[in-house]
């Protein structure tokens, strides 16, 4: 079927977009899809990480949610959180606070729990995650604007669970400036047109050998470049 761009809020500050470290498994490919759609239209980023209370640590104490996460926290501020337990949540309040905030993320990862910690008064129904997929369900069919308790006008954006998202209206050759890692390098590559995949002179992909572009932020944004994401 042919994607149709549904314009879903105007006129905010900012956008956070919420992902789980488990149930369901973050895409990170959706999150870049996020950020870009953000980066075109010069809307300010959050990053959500939710369900912190599931994460899991390897043997050489490497957080699952860090290893994930953790290259967008050059760029982005990336709030890690647990509706459950509370930890986290008063920084991400503040974040917010005095602000329009649209809060999107797929289904499943805990956007009304979330929504539930901020303001404990106003209770949402919680949905779940199917054993069979690892997809979330559906608990908010609409969006809503929601106000926060507080002295400062603060409002929340809930959002239905989103499963696929297009990137509508950004051409192939403006997708490297909707990356902030790489916007520094791309008048030093040798060819003013440079894709920055295969080209000789490329001083992103030479940033990226170099350490200073983060090799997982790299290849997001090549992935899309290329039409490769589905």
């Amino acid at each position: 079927s042919e994607d149709i761009e549904q314009v879903i809020l105007a006129n905010l500050d900012q956008a956070l977009f919420l992902f789980s470290v488990r149930d369901p498994t973050p895409h990170p490919r959706m999150l870049d899809r996020f950020l870009v759609m953000a980066e075109s239209r010069e809307l300010l980023a959050l990053i959500g990480v939710n369900k912190m209370d599931l994460d899991e640590v390897d043997g050489a104490g490497a957080s699952l949610a860090k290893r994930i996460f953790g290259p967008y926290e050059a760029v982005y501020p990336v709030f890690y959180v647990s509706a459950a337990s509370g930890s986290g949540v008063a920084a991400l309040k503040a974040a917010v606070e005095g602000k329009i905030t649209a809060v999107a993320g797929p289904s499943g990862v805990g956007k009304s729990s979330l929504l539930n910690a901020l303001d404990p008064d106003r209770i949402r129904d919680i949905g779940s995650v199917s054993t069979a997929t690892g997809k979330g369900r559906h608990t908010t069919i609409a969006t809503e604007l929601l106000r926060l308790p507080g002295e400062q006008e603060t409002y929340l954006a809930d959002t239905p669970g989103i499963r696929s998202l297009a990137l509508h209206g950004v051409a192939p050759e403006e997708l490297d400036a909707c990356f902030p890692e790489l916007r520094p390098y791309l008048d030093q590559c040798f060819y003013p047109d440079c894709t920055h995949l295969h080209e000789p002179g490329c001083a992103v992909r030479q940033a990226v050998a170099d350490g200073e572009i983060p090799a997982a932020r790299y290849e997001s944004y090549a992935i899309l470049r290329r039409g490769d994401d589905g």
